[in-house]
C-alpha cells in the first residue's frame, strides 16, 4: 500500500505466494480484498484489515481474475476461471454464501466493477463485450459492444454512476512505447 501524495509504502501485506492479478478496496477503506496469479499455484482469493496488513480470511476460489466489493461492504464479486464457463457471482462476504450468478459472456472477463449505489455491476470481457448487469435480478440490462472492438482490461463507473470508464492499452517492448485507449459510455437506463 502507496501513499499516493508522498511516493512511500505504508504497508505490505504478505500471504499470496504467487503474484496478485486483482484489488479492491471496500467503500469504507477498512478493508481489501486480493487474488493470487490465475497461473500460479496460489489461486486464492484473501481478505486483509487495511490498518494492521493481517489477513482476516483466505477463500479458496480456484483461478479467480478480478474481485470488488459492493459499496455497503456486504457483498463481493468475483469472477471464477472455468474452461467454458464465463461467470460472475456474488457472494455475501461473512457467509460466501452465494447469492446470484451472472451469465452471458462467452469468454473470459477481465474486469468487474459495482456501480456507486450497488444496484448493477459492469463486466469487460475477452470476448470483446461490456456488459451492464442487475444485481438483485441477474439480468445482463446494457451491452456496450457497438462502440468497442477490441479486449478491454479495466472497467469501472465514475464517482457519481452516470459513466462507465473502459481502458485498454497496448506495450511495445521495441521502444517502450505505452499506448492506453479510454472508452466512456454513458449510463443510461
Amino acid at each position: 500500500l502507496w501513499d499516493v501524495e508522498t511516493g512511500e509504502e505504508i504497508r505490505t501485506f504478505n500471504g499470496h505466494f504467487a503474484g496478485v492479478s486483482s484489488v479492491a478496496f471496500s467503500s469504507d477503506g477498512k478493508k481489501i480484498i486480493s487474488v493470487a496469479d490465475t497461473n500460479g499455484d496460489d489461486k486464492t482469493t484473501k481478505i486483509w484489515d487495511v490498518e494492521t496488513g493481517e489477513e482476516i480470511k483466505t477463500l479458496f476460489n480456484g483461478r479467480v481474475t478480478s474481485v470488488a466489493f459492493s459499496p455497503n461492504g456486504k457483498q463481493r464479486i468475483s469472477v471464477k476461471f472455468v474452461k467454458n464457463n464465463h461467470t460472475i457471482k456474488l457472494y455475501n462476504w461473512d457467509s460466501n454464501e452465494l447469492i446470484q450468478t451472472f451469465l452471458g459472456h462467452t469468454s473470459g472477463i477481465k474486469s468487474i466493477a459495482f456501480s456507486p449505489d450497488g444496484k448493477k455491476i459492469v463486466s469487460a470481457s475477452h470476448d470483446k463485450t461490456i456488459r451492464m448487469w442487475d444485481v438483485k435480478t441477474g439480468e445482463n440490462i446494457k451491452n456496450y459492444n457497438d462502440k468497442v472492438k477490441e479486449e478491454i482490461r479495466y472497467v469501472c463507473f465514475t464517482p457519481d454512476g452516470k459513466e462507465i470508464w473502459a481502458v485498454n492499452y497496448d506495450f511495445n517492448y521495441d521502444n517502450y512505447n505505452l499506448e492506453v485507449r479510454i472508452y466512456k459510455f454513458k449510463v443510461m437506463l
